[in-house]
């Protein structure tokens, strides 16, 4: 057994009884790239004094001490074990470490303890790791804090997943810089759920994805909304047969100059 600083991994000499000093945890130098995370009976952070080998810190590690190149060395596959509590204590910053592989094993319950802070700090690349039975784990707070450059890296079927009720959360940036494959991708009930705000930043280059059932989602006010632009963009990609599967009020409301 040796003592370690928890949040330098490096090793810090004993007590003359053995004991580690104030700041410090007694800690075991492991053979072999396994690593533990919370839930389990050791945690094991990267980089020690033992070269290649991993450092292993017991139970009560705090989490909030957590580097970012201590979470980027981690196993994607141990991130199954993380609590909301344990999400919580993270620093903001060492999510920017956080992997699109780490990512898609945390539990949506984990999900749940992510902070606005914390989510804008990742990096867009970990958003592609994000999955169709995790995207309802976000807090509307959090999708809040989501940027375009993030939600570009969101794949079309998590989207869909997305409670209806939770759209409106979604920055009027984003909206406006919604994929095709997303859009194709999103139901009727969350085209639906569009906020008059939201609507109006709707990009004409993604009209080729819209769908009939989408914009007969809408009141002919909401369609209204949408820019003149984004109007005629659909009515060039509708054809005749998919103009006549929408209300009378709602085709009349899209052909308004």
């Amino acid at each position: 057994a040796m003592c370690v600083n928890p949040t330098t991994a490096n090793t810090v000499a004993a007590n003359s009884d053995g004991s580690c000093p104030a700041g410090s945890v007694k800690a075991t130098i492991t053979s072999g790239p396994g690593t533990t995370m919370p839930g389990s009976t050791t945690y094991t952070i990267p980089g020690s004094s033992g070269g290649g080998s991993s450092m292993t810190i017991p139970p009560g590690f705090d989490l909030s001490k957590l580097t970012g190149s201590q979470m980027a060395g981690l196993d994607p596959s141990k991130f199954s074990s993380f609590t909301a509590d344990d999400i919580k204590n993270l620093a903001p910053s060492v999510l920017s470490s956080l992997s699109a592989d780490q990512f898609k094993n945390l539990d949506v319950a984990a999900i749940a303890g992510m902070a606005a802070s914390q989510l804008s700090k990742m990096k867009p690349d970990a958003f592609a790791g994000i999955t169709a039975e995790q995207i309802d784990g976000f807090s509307k707070s959090a999708l809040a804090a989501i940027k375009s450059s993030q939600f570009a890296k969101l794949a079309p079927e998590a989207l869909a997943e997305l409670d209806p009720s939770k759209i409106t959360a979604l920055a009027t940036k984003v909206i406006g810089a919604l994929k095709d494959g997303q859009v194709a991708a999103m139901t009727p009930e969350q085209f639906g759920a569009f906020t008059i705000n939201q609507l109006k930043a709707l990009k004409p280059a993604i009209a080729d994805s819209v769908t009939p059932e989408q914009i007969d989602a809408l009141t002919p006010k909401e369609v209204r909304a949408t820019s003149s632009a984004f109007r005629k963009a659909v009515l060039k990609e509708f054809t005749p047969a998919e103009e006549a599967e929408l209300s009378a009020p709602v085709l009349k409301a899209l052909k308004t100059k």
